[in-house]
């Protein structure tokens, strides 16, 4: 039997500060100090290794139970990788993400293990992040600008000299940019109005002006970008961070952008596979999501 607890720390704890409370498999808050009956952590750091299947960590994931690899009592896993994406792919946790409720009770073979990561980490966003009353209330005077619950949203990442800040590698081109307008998406939904989020000013204005029979809502807001380790831009970009993330989670549908952890964590708030546009592409929906489910998270796991 296997125990998950997800902490994800990213501003600090304190009451004028809090964005949402992270909730425990008894739907409890989660707190934050650490266990005193489990005495010291043990601290596993990977970073960028174990993207794909050719790492350590990542072939016994696939092999062995997680008690079998984690066998100190108090763990704090600190990764990039996409551990939600590898840990289906032993039967034996998909079985037990199953007890968990983290999954729906389907066959094995219903969908590629990363998948079922996907759903499992759907299940978690959805059900164990309780955002502030306050937060929630920011979120709802956007809701009322959408004027429409079949809203469609887009989430598109650049990485070029169009974004708002430096970037390490391009994501999409230039001329994708329409592959988010020209989804067949947007078509089966020609009244909804749509709200669009992105780290480059650049897209925003192509969106707008490229769209037709459709409101688009965007907001003028410069993006910066946090790094990996930490948000140290200030609490403020934080919050608007978060509006934009659980803003496109709340349409109907969502098209992001192909390896972006943004795109991937706004889609786990709709419970639905996304649409995606990589470079030079039409939008489509993936079949496994070895790359996309990147976490620059702390993740804190008892296995028991």
């Amino acid at each position: 039997m296997y125990s998950f607890i997800i902490i994800c720390i990213i501003v600090p704890f304190n009451d004028t500060r809090k964005l949402f409370t992270i909730t425990g498999l008894n739907d409890k808050p989660v707190l934050y100090e650490r266990p005193s009956n489990l005495g010291k952590p043990y601290y596993f750091e990977q970073f960028n290794l174990c993207f794909t299947g050719n790492s350590d960590a990542v072939k016994n994931m696939k092999v062995y139970d997680v008690p079998a690899i984690f066998t100190k009592p108090y763990i704090i896993i600190i990764t990039n990788c996409p551990l939600f994406a590898w840990l289906p792919y032993n039967n034996n946790t998909y079985q037990a993400l199953i007890q968990l409720v983290f999954l729906e009770n389907r066959p094995y073979e219903s969908a590629h293990p990363s998948v079922h990561g996907y759903y499992a980490l759907s299940y978690v966003m959805r059900n164990h992040f309780i955002f502030t009353d306050d937060f929630m209330e920011r979120v709802h005077k956007r809701r009322k600008i959408l004027q429409n619950e079949n809203c469609i949203s887009f989430h598109m990442r650049m990485g070029d000299k169009k974004s708002d800040f430096k970037e390490t590698r391009s994501f999409i081109y230039e001329s994708d940019l329409l592959s988010f307008i020209n989804c067949p998406v947007v078509n089966e939904h020609p009244s909804a109005p749509i709200f669009v989020s992105s780290y480059s000013s650049y897209a925003k204005e192509v969106i707008m002006n490229n769209t037709q029979n459709h409101r688009v809502i965007i907001y003028n807001q410069k993006a910066i970008h946090s790094g990996t380790f930490s948000f140290g831009k200030g609490f403020n970009s934080t919050v608007n961070t978060f509006l934009d993330l659980v803003t496109l989670g709340s349409c109907k549908e969502f098209v992001g952008t192909y390896a972006s952890t943004f795109s991937i964590l706004a889609a786990s708030f709709t419970g639905k596979v996304p649409y995606l546009v990589t470079r030079n592409s039409t939008c489509f929906k993936p079949t496994d999501y070895f790359y996309l489910l990147k976490m620059a998270f702390c993740f804190c796991l008892l296995a028991n």
